[in-house]
Formats: C-alpha cells, sequence, structure tokens
C-alpha cells in the first residue's frame, strides 16, 4: 500500500529566528511564515529585485534576501529540481544521515507545500513509527537552498523531493521547507480525465504495466497520490493491458460518490472498466474491483467505446445498469 498522507513543515527565515531542533521549527511556524509575507509584500512595493528582511539591521546578507525571495517563488509544482550546482557525495551523505534521525522521520514521509500548512498532531504521529532508512540520490543547492530527491526502501513507496534551508548551525543544519511526491516518476502515461457531474479535469498517473495485477490508476491531487485503483483481470484470464486511452468520472448509480470509467485496450478489443466508488470499514473513500458484468454489457451495446459514448449510454439506460 502507497503512503498517501500529506503535510507540511515549518521553516524560519535564517536571519531573523535562531531555531534549535525540530520542535522550536514547528513551535515558531506562524511567525516565520508572516514574515516571509511581509518581506514579500515590503519587496514588492520598493521594486525591489531582492526579497527584503523585516529585520531593521543593516547586516543582512543579499545571499540570505535571495535564499528567502527562491522559497517563497520556486515552482513547487514542477516535477524536477530547480537550478542550481549539483550536491557533492559527500554533501549528499550529510544530508542522508540528517534524514535518517529518528525525529526527522516524519519530515521525510508526509507532504507540505509551504510552512503555513503544517499538521502538528499528524507529524507526532510517526514518533512512533518505525523508521524506514532513506537515501538521497540526488540534488542541487543555491544559496542557502538546497533541493534533494529520497527514496525509500520500499519500492511501492514515491521518490520525495525535499526542500530545505540550510542554516550554518552545526546542531541543526537544515530546516525543511517542503516536500513534494514525485508521483510523475512512475507513471507511464498522464491523463487530464473529466468529472462528467462537475466538468472538472482530474489529473490522472497510469502505470501500464503492473505485472500480473493489470493497470494501475492513480487519481492526483496537490502532487501526490489521492486514489488509486489496481485493475486486476478476470480469474484465469491471461490477456494484458495494452494502453490505458482515457479515464472518466461520473456518479453513474446517483449514490452521491462518484465512480471511475477507464477505457482501455485489452488483447485486441477496447474496452470500458467500471471501478465503483464506495467507502471501507473505516469510512474512507476506495475504488472497488473491476466489475466484468459492466465491462460485457457495454461491449454488447456501444458499437464504439469511448468515455463520451458510455457515459451517454449509462445515462440513458439507468433502469438496465442498475439491474447490472
Amino acid at each position: 500500500m502507497k503512503k498517501k498522507t500529506i503535510k507540511v513543515i515549518a521553516v524560519a527565515l535564517l536571519t531573523v529566528i535562531a531555531l534549535s531542533g525540530c520542535a522550536t521549527q514547528v513551535e515558531n511556524e506562524t511567525a516565520t511564515e508572516k514574515t516571509i509575507e511581509a518581506a514579500i509584500e515590503e519587496s514588492n512595493e520598493e521594486s525591489s529585485v531582492n526579497v527584503s528582511n523585516t529585520d531593521t539591521t543593516k547586516d543582512n546578507t543579499s545571499e540570505t534576501d535571495s535564499s528567502v525571495e527562491q522559497v517563497a517563488l520556486s515552482d513547487y509544482d514542477a516535477a524536477d529540481l530547480m537550478s542550481g550546482e549539483a550536491l557533492s557525495e559527500e554533501e549528499l551523505n550529510d544530508l542522508q544521515a540528517f534524514m535518517n534521525k529518528a525525529e526527522n522521520y516524519g519530515y521525510t514521509v508526509l507532504q507540505y507545500k509551504t510552512p503555513k500548512d503544517i499538521d502538528n498532531e499528524e507529524l507526532s504521529k510517526y514518533e512512533t513509527y518505525s523508521k524506514e532508512e532513506i537515501t538521497c540520490i540526488k540534488g542541487v543547492k543555491k544559496d542557502n537552498l538546497v533541493q534533494v530527491v529520497i527514496e525509500f526502501v520500499d519500492s511501492t513507496k514515491y521518490n520525495r523531493r525535499i526542500t530545505l534551508l540550510a542554516t550554518n548551525d552545526l546542531d541543526n543544519p537544515y530546516q525543511f521547507y517542503s516536500n513534494r511526491q514525485l508521483w510523475e516518476e512512475k507513471a507511464d502515461k498522464i491523463i487530464e480525465a473529466t468529472d462528467y457531474d462537475t466538468n472538472e479535469k482530474i489529473t490522472c498517473g497510469v502505470i501500464t504495466d503492473y505485472g500480473e495485477w493489470g493497470p494501475e490508476i492513480d487519481e492526483i491531487e496537490d502532487n501526490a497520490v489521492k486514489n488509486y485503483i489496481v485493475l486486476e483481470p478476470p480469474i484465469g484470464d491471461t490477456l494484458q493491458c495494452k494502453e490505458v486511452k482515457e479515464i472518466a468520472f461520473c456518479d453513474i448509480n446517483s449514490d452521491g460518490i462518484k465512480d471511475m470509467i477507464v477505457i482501455l485496450v485489452y488483447g485486441d478489443e477496447t474496452i470500458a472498466v467500471l471501478c465503483g466508488g464506495g467507502q471501507d470499514k473505516n469510512g474512507d473513500f476506495v475504488y472497488y474491483e473491476w466489475k466484468y458484468g459492466f465491462t460485457s454489457w457495454l461491449s454488447s451495446n456501444v458499437s464504439e467505446i469511448t468515455a463520451d459514448n458510455v457515459i451517454s449510454y449509462i445515462k440513458d439506460h439507468q433502469d438496465e445498469m442498475k439491474k447490472i
């Protein structure tokens, strides 16, 4: 199972707030965020190239200002590393040792976009988890900003890109700033699916070759896997999925829960697969397994299997569908 929890972590302006340890980082998140916002606002008002610091002292370095600006304005949504100087093997090893400390485990596995989004309660849960060692595989630095890609021993987990601020403090050399799941690395195809009830676009990652289990469909929200389903073929069926062509969402049975319809090439035939939306015993949203009767019904009645044709036929034949 994938770890899909999404969280964020606090950080401070290096020249404004002196922090020690991860607990202090969490406690100062509000003041930090306000300081960054104030700096950006002041910079905009003065039409200055650099983001100014709210401290009134005159010895703030341009390096620190530049670092703050990069953190505040960097494109979190981009899957690539920022431009910068590649980290040496020694620097990667130092970062790896830092991240593998027990108190930093939660910071490496949770997703967070900015310091203001931190969930301290969720973060504290990882204090009792068995720590899984991570590896820093590559990274870059620019001024005081550092970005590194990490991977886990568990190969089913997605790699992550972590952004940190270097503090020059031997006891606490880095402050965590953001953590993004690199779901794109596993996907061999990305589809912008349509929710036919809301006309909303939903990004989906497709892992077509998922071995004997069939393709995996990942529903993406805020650059992380929100829900997923592995399309297991019928028992004894040796055919393989060759391509996922379309993905659509629609509440086909009017129960208030969206369902997923996948149009794929299975063997030599294009078929429609229904993954019904529902709730598990804990009340969490899940997609249920392939409904084979639904696939046969549509294949027998829809001459050209496309998302538009399938949704249209379902809406016009509700009574028939409910019998299935």
